[in-house]
């Protein structure tokens, strides 16, 4: 199993982008994480559109990663703008970022969810992924969930076998969320 990290373009104007990304998004970030040992690489790592941050709303949500702080860490941030404007701007410690989704509002608030997709890396010839379902609002950012995505020890040259998990997640609708994971197993045998 071999993950890319996509490089996503911004969709608004390069005058938006110049304005709203370099003199709005990484000065407040930049100010935040000047205590880290890390060198600045910041990338878009996805984006998703929806109805963030209030009802009935068309907004580009940014999933960006300003540094990696070590093997599968990193400081990242989400942005949400509007109408070619910055409407929320939430910087946290976590993992490296591969992917951000729309998820349609599941808690039947009126408020679209997003799912962040992460990985925390290759370690001794075990990779995995995850995700964190997040809700933003004016009072910050809620996790309304997060689990595992996948497993992989195949790159471990010390055993007979691997294995290879891949994991369904579905959820059923309600003010609170249930949520299912479906795992399905390979074994390989070398």
């Amino acid at each position: 199993m071999f993950l890319t990290r996509r490089k996503i373009r911004l969709k608004e104007k390069s005058v938006w982008r110049k304005k709203c990304w370099l003199k709005t998004v990484l000065p407040p970030a930049r100010k935040n994480w000047t205590e880290n040992v890390c060198t600045e690489d910041f990338s878009i790592s996805g984006t998703a559109n929806g109805s963030f941050t209030g009802q009935n709303v068309a907004q580009t949500a940014y999933l960006y990663e300003f540094c990696q702080t070590g093997n599968g860490f990193a400081n990242d941030g989400i942005v949400i703008a509007e109408a070619g404007k910055i409407v929320a701007h939430y910087l946290y410690e976590g993992a490296w970022t591969l992917n951000l989704t729309n998820l349609p509002d599941i808690n039947n608030n009126g408020i679209d969810e997003l799912v962040v997709h992460n990985s925390g890396g290759m370690h001794q010839g075990v990779f995995g992924t995850g995700l964190d379902i997040l809700e933003i609002s004016p009072n910050g950012v809620k996790e309304l969930g997060a689990t595992q995505t996948s497993y992989n020890d195949c790159e471990a040259d010390l055993r007979k076998g691997c294995r290879d998990d891949n994991y369904k997640i579905t959820a059923d609708k309600g003010e609170t969320p249930v949520f299912y994971s479906q795992k399905f197993v390979k074994v390989k045998n070398r």
